[in-house]
């Protein structure tokens, strides 16, 4: 899915680069992405998105 060109809906248009840009920022800001299962939600699609911080010091 987060391949580039990839699509599922081709007759719908779009140049399947979405995810694949999406995912490409958040790894370059040293983070990850993945798909989550929600047995809960049948169709969709959810996303766990996390990013590394560091607490800063201002004192």
């Amino acid at each position: 899915m987060f391949e580039v060109y990839f699509t599922k809906t081709e007759d719908q248009g779009g140049a399947g680069l979405g995810l694949f840009i999406v995912k490409t920022r958040i790894e370059a800001l040293k983070g990850s992405i993945e798909i989550i299962e929600n047995e809960l939600k049948p169709t969709g699609v959810t996303f766990k998105i996390i990013f590394p911080f560091s607490k800063i010091d201002h004192g």
